[in-house]
């Protein structure tokens, strides 16, 4: 038995090692001079997850790490990496305060768009997913935001709500929660200008936060779980909390119908970071890459019924 495991480890290892992260030049229009890379483990999969980097990092180092590659072998699932450039930001942050990137149609957001496209008309891909750290977090909720139709759901970890901010002022602001908070309905409010008329199904939402993170403070996590809330006309009182282990709480927000369409994962003593379980095969810690024992990747697509 150990030797059988230890064969379909090595073929796993050698199958993942000879299907790197192959960048995509031409995708179409590119308005917000982003970068694609796609991880494809068979053209034949019927789900993408599209993934965002957080700043300072890179597509190229927040695959694996994150544990996405294992569970795209495992699900067989594709994965669609952006990546942001040191010409658009020094830091390689996604620009989610800038109007001209977080607007549907201009700039970053645009180029994300034509990248989803571009896979759905290349692979079999149809049921869309995106997830995102940081500023590939408020940017992944952008998206989620802006074109919502595009998305069946979303993992969104220590983000900000959509429309905290037009400029790089107040997006520290918004991500040390010193901006004055909005009504519900005006959280709601921003998601539907951005949707401009969308009148179809909400993707369901994914909010992940650390209780200790000193980059994004916890209290955006109750903003997005209110902004979503309000699109979805559901209050913010947790339906039902399930315990997933001593430091992670996971809390489900559902319509009249029963079914979940907000769920909040608070990690206790967390700091800011994509969290990962390297005991279970999910990923390798690094910089805001956290081993706390909970896999996000994973877990995130039992969560969105993927």
């Amino acid at each position: 038995m150990k030797i059988l495991t230890l064969i379909m480890s090595l073929l796993t290892l050698n199958a993942i090692a000879a299907n790197e992260l192959q960048e995509v030049e031409s995708f179409g229009d590119n308005p917000g001079r982003l970068r694609m890379y796609t991880y494809i483990t068979s053209q034949q999969a019927s789900k993408l997850v599209v993934v965002l980097h957080g700043c300072n990092q890179q597509a190229r180092t927040f695959d694996d790490e994150t544990g996405w590659i294992q569970v795209a072998e495992e699900k067989n699932l594709n994965l669609l990496f952006v990546e942001q450039t040191s010409s658009n930001n020094s830091y390689a942050c996604f620009n989610w305060f800038e109007p001209g990137d977080n607007t549907r149609g201009r700039g970053e957001l645009a180029s994300i768009h034509n990248m989803v496209q571009y896979m759905i008309n290349t692979t079999s891909a149809k049921d869309v997913y995106i997830t995102g750290l940081s500023a590939g977090g408020v940017m992944a909720n952008s998206m989620l935001a802006s074109y919502p139709g595009l998305f069946k759901g979303g993992a969104i970890a220590a983000g900000v709500y959509h429309g905290c901010a037009n400029n790089s002022f107040d997006a520290f602001a918004c991500m040390y929660g010193y901006r004055p908070e909005p009504s519900v309905r005006e959280l709601g409010l921003y998601v539907e200008r951005a949707a401009d008329g969308y009148t179809g199904k909400w993707p369901k939402i994914v909010i992940v936060q650390g209780s200790s993170d000193s980059v994004v403070a916890p209290k955006n996590a109750r903003l997005l779980l209110a902004q979503w809330a309000e699109v979805h006309q559901i209050d913010t009182k947790s339906d039902s909390t399930k315990t997933e282990s001593r430091r992670v709480e996971v809390n489900f927000y559902r319509n009249a119908k029963g079914a979940n369409k907000v769920i909040t994962v608070m990690v206790d003593g967390m700091d800011h970071g994509y969290p990962i379980d390297s005991a279970a095969g999910c990923g390798s810690a690094e910089k805001y890459i956290l081993n706390v024992g909970y896999c996000l990747a994973s877990k995130s697509l039992e969560l969105l019924n993927l």
